[in-house]
Formats: structure tokens, C-alpha cells, sequence
């Protein structure tokens, strides 16, 4: 709630850049679940005259909020391709593809996806990958969602090294190169 605070604040200071910076923060840190910081963050960005990402990221929380999986997908794809910098679309999507992942695994005896549907889960590893790259904001959650893909395809040493860096960034100690 506080970085939603401090959003409004700098929105009071003529400041929708850094208001919308706050508003992003305050969705992170409650898990992407309280419609306020989004509806605080579509104000802004509506402010800055970026509507297409307002209504691309309001449209995909909608549907999720709804149940919705498909119908969200397609629209934080949207969302994505209108502005790349912003992490909860690529964590909603790696999450929907390991929770595919998982659902067939369970119903079918842990066996190990069809060649077809292992792609689902690839797909969740370079979408959340392709996020780790644009997001300043995040990457502890990107990197422990894809540590999690990791362990579903039973890769334990690119898990371990996404577990670390999740680590790393939650006690500050890691710095993006290049």
C-alpha cells in the first residue's frame, strides 16, 4: 500500500511517470491482486496518453479476475508487444504454462509431456526469460517463476542458478550486466 501511496503522491506532483513507477512497484509487491494499483497505474498511463497499454493491461486483469486464462493470455500478448517493460504479463504467462504443465503431469501419472505440449512449457522459459531482459521491476518474481519452470522440466542446475539470483536481487546484491 505504501508504494501505492507514494504513486499518488507524485500523480498530486504532476508527475505520471513516477506515479505510474509506484503504481507498478505497489502491484509487485501485492502479487498482481489488488485492483486499486491497477486502476491507480491505467489512470496514469491514460495521463501520459499511452492508452493501447492501459487498456491492454486493465483488459488482461480483467480477465483474470474473471477466470478467464485464454481470453487473458492473448491480451497480456498484447500487452507485451505495447510496452515490454513491464512484469506482470510475462509472470501471468510463464505461470498459466506451468500450471498446464503441472495439470497434465498430475492427470497422467507424472508422466512427462508430449512432445507437442512440452513446447507449452518452453515457451513459458523464454517468455519469462524474454521479461527478465525488459523489466527493470520484478526480477525476483520472473526469476523465481522461471526457477519453477526449471524444476517441472527437471532442470536442476538452471533452477539452482535462478534460485541464487532470486537471492541475490532480494538482498540487492545483484546488478543486471550488459
Amino acid at each position: 500500500m505504501c508504494y501505492n501511496n507514494i504513486g499518488w503522491c507524485y500523480k498530486h506532483l504532476n508527475n505520471e511517470e513516477k506515479a505510474c513507477e509506484y503504481y507498478s512497484k505497489a502491484i509487485e509487491v501485492s502479487g498482481g491482486n489488488v485492483v486499486l494499483f491497477y486502476t491507480n497505474r491505467i489512470k496514469s498511463l491514460k495521463a501520459l496518453n499511452k492508452y493501447k497499454e492501459a487498456i491492454d493491461n486493465c483488459l488482461g486483469f480483467l480477465h483474470h479476475l474473471k477466470g478467464d486464462r485464454e481470453l487473458a493470455c492473448c491480451t497480456f500478448m498484447k500487452a507485451i508487444d505495447n510496452y515490454k517493460a513491464f512484469f506482470f504479463p510475462y509472470l501471468y504467462l510463464g505461470a498459466v504454462n506451468l500450471s498446464k504443465t503441472i495439470h497434465y503431469r498430475n492427470r497422467n501419472n507424472n508422466q512427462s509431456l508430449p512432445m507437442n505440449k512440452e513446447k507449452g512449457i518452453m515457451d513459458s522459459v523464454d517468455i519469462i526469460t524474454e521479461g527478465i531482459g525488459n523489466c527493470s521491476e520484478g526480477l525476483s518474481d520472473l526469476f523465481q517463476m522461471r526457477s519453477n519452470v526449471y524444476d517441472a522440466l527437471n532442470d536442476s542446475l538452471n533452477k539452482d542458478a535462478d534460485i541464487v539470483k532470486t537471492l541475490q536481487i532480494k538482498r540487492g546484491l545483484f546488478e543486471r550486466m550488459g
